[in-house]
């Protein structure tokens, strides 16, 4: 399959899905998309053979691309979408799907009156080991029915590109090219972790966003929330923009024991499965590293043999209470 990739603003995505492509033997890099001097400077440099376009329009009439990923700012996402698969184009876009829920009704719709696929890379982590290791167990009734899960989601603020500082001025953290902070860059993998692996949707939310460390971010930088889940289990999300180290935890509590998850390469469980836990599901620490190109790899082995939904969309929840 042929991918082209659609900006390099998220670059925290592009850098990975680049790599992933370009040593792919099975699909081809054919073209990187960029209006930006500086990003096409570096693709340039970074992949020489690899076609470079500086209009997106051009990219749109390309009838040799078969699937763009789309790594520019999230206000422009929206209309990337369904320009390229207006042009019967599949998408892998980034994080949210979009920014209204009007916005992602049509999203939906363009994707099937043209008959092509709609994926967002929050959901690439349902392709990950561990989490297919987690599904099994909840599943399988290890920890019994689950009442309650706790996820905790922390880390900097995103840095402009590779070697600036975090935290420096830029798109991600411009209120007119992103609408929210921390709570969705965290608390949406947690989210859709548990709908996938509880296969249950959300029924209700209520929570509070605010700026706790950083007072004159325009965005949040902490967010909480509680979930219900349709089977009754209860989620409480908490994200976070520190000036600290990444963290991933989430503590799922069942009627008969419990289960700890701690970012992409680890599971552990307590009580009397912890040993057996530990040996069976621990990765290795390189995959810790280069954890989301794995899921790249995942998704799209999976994509070439159709195994999976026609698309991975996220939740429309009627009643939403959000205070800040």
């Amino acid at each position: 399959m042929r991918f082209a990739i659609l900006g390099l603003d998220h670059w925290y995505t592009a850098f990975g899905a680049c790599e992933v492509l370009a040593a792919s033997t099975e699909n081809t890099l054919a073209a990187i998309c960029t209006e930006n001097d500086d990003h096409a400077a570096w693709a340039a440099e970074k992949y020489p053979d690899v076609l470079l376009i500086r209009n997106p329009r051009q990219l749109f009439v390309d009838t040799d691309i078969e699937c763009v990923l789309i790594c520019a700012p999230t206000a422009l996402a929206d209309d990337y979408a369904l320009d390229v698969m207006e042009s019967g184009k599949h998408v892998l876009g980034v994080k949210p799907t979009s920014n209204s829920l009007d916005g992602l009704r049509t999203i939906i719709s363009t994707s099937e009156e043209n008959d092509v696929f709609y994926g967002s890379f929050e959901g690439i982590q349902r392709f990950h080991p561990k989490t297919l290791a987690l599904k099994n167990i909840l599943t399988s009734g290890t920890i019994g029915r689950v009442l309650s899960v706790h996820q905790v989601g922390n880390g900097g603020l995103p840095a402009p590109w590779d070697g600036r500082a975090s935290g420096e001025p830029s798109w991600w953290i411009d209120p007119e090219m992103i609408h929210t902070g921390a709570w969705m860059d965290h608390a949406i993998y947690a989210i859709d972790l548990l709908r996938f692996s509880l296969d249950a949707e959300v029924d209700a939310v209520a929570g509070h966003i605010g700026n706790r460390l950083h007072k004159d971010l325009p965005l949040e930088d902490y967010g909480m929330a509680l979930l219900r889940l349709k089977t009754q289990a209860v989620l409480s999300a908490s994200s976070w923009k520190t000036r600290g180290h990444r963290i991933q935890e989430a503590v799922l509590t069942g009627c008969v024991s419990s289960a700890l998850t701690a970012g992409y390469a680890q599971m552990v469980m307590t009580g009397s499965f912890a040993r057996v836990a530990r040996k069976q599901f621990t990765s290795p620490r390189k995959v810790c590293s280069s954890a989301w190109m794995t899921l790249l790899r995942h998704l799209l082995k999976s994509f070439q043999c159709r195994s999976h939904p026609k698309m991975h969309l996220p939740i429309l929840v009627p009643a939403i209470s959000f205070t800040q």
